[in-house]
This record gives C-alpha cells, structure tokens and sequence, in this order.
C-alpha cells in the first residue's frame, strides 16, 4: 500500500479526492450501503495549495480530466469530494456508536491517512443514520471529536446490562463509566492512542 501512497502523490489532491468519493461509492456499497457524491465545504479542506503549489492542491486546473469517474469537469474547489451513505449498515446493524466510532470511523480515517496519504473526515449522524466523508479534510484527534462525544443509542442492544455506554465511556449524564465490562459496548472501546 505504500506504492499506492507514492502514485497518489503524483497527481493533485483534488483529483486524488474527487476520484476516492466516486470509487468509495463504487467499491464499499456493498458493505456500508448506497450513497452519492456531494461537495465538501471549500473552507473545510486542508489548504494544501500553499504546500503543493496552486493546481497541486485543493484548488482544480484544467490541466487534467476532471473527472475520470462519477460525472463531468467542475471548477469548484471541493466539488465531488464528498461521499454521503444515506444508510450507513455498520451504524444501522449494530445501533451502537461506539462500534461505529471504534470499529469503523477510527480506522477507516487512519487506513486512508496513513496508507493513501489523503486526509478523510467521516461524520456519522446517529439520529438518522447517514455518514459523511469529507476527502482531503484533516479529522480531529479521535479524543476531541464530537462522535466520540455521544451517549449510547437508544436501541443499543449492549447498553441495558452495565448502564449507558457511548463510544467515549460516557453514560447518559456524560460522566465516565467507572464500571467497564468485556460484555458490553464499552468493552469494544479502544483509546485513541491506540487506534
């Protein structure tokens, strides 16, 4: 996967983002369920720009295909570098978000970072089941972000036997659960030194 970091490395990020949304959707429906291609905010992106030079990072040229995937050239910078699932099966099948910020956002944003070298932000709404990716966005430290900041859901099946359990070991009056058992949802909590 090194090789894979070293030939993304040769083309602009923007591209490199555009085409990750586009084959995320292509590759993972299977596993994560149905989406589409959306935007990312321009003021959410890494500026890269200054980095790399203008055309390199997040700011598109012409000098390329646009879009060799998922639809026609677009100028805007962060145009197609999204992916909304509009039902995450990961989310929906455990009801827990601790397995989702555990098992799938902690990793799925270091695998992307580290082996791919392209930053990607996934943004879970617990209420309705969707998730976000925002490629080329920086995520927080998994500590300070707000999905690790959630309660257990309601129709956790893991929650009743020891109390609330959240992915950050938060009951439901946000104090830390001083009672962790290898049962329950919390017992699927790693730290985020060591995701």
């Amino acid at each position: 996967l090194k090789a894979s970091k070293v030939l993304l490395g040769l083309f602009p990020s923007w591209f490199v983002a555009r085409h990750a949304s586009a084959v995320t959707l292509l590759l993972t429906g299977w596993l994560v369920g149905g989406g589409e291609v959306t935007d990312v905010e321009p003021h959410a992106l890494d500026d890269d720009d200054s980095q790399r030079g203008r055309g390199w990072g997040q700011t598109p040229t012409g000098w390329l295909p646009g879009f060799a995937l998922g639809g026609p050239w677009r100028k805007e910078v962060g145009a197609g570098q999204g992916v909304l699932l509009t039902k995450c099966r990961v989310l929906e099948g455990s009801n827990c978000a601790s397995v989702c910020v555990n098992v799938c956002k902690g990793p799925t944003q270091t695998f992307f970072k580290e082996d791919f070298g392209l930053p990607l932000t996934m943004n879970p709404d617990y209420e309705t089941m969707e998730c976000q990716f925002l490629f080329g966005v920086t995520p927080p430290d998994l500590a300070e972000d707000d999905a690790l900041r959630s309660s257990c859901l309601p129709e956790c099946s893991l929650a009743g036997r020891k109390g609330d359990c959240g992915p950050g070991g938060l009951n439901s009056s946000g104090k830390k659960q001083k009672d962790q058992d290898q049962e329950t949802c919390s017992g699927l909590q790693t730290s985020a030194d060591n995701l």
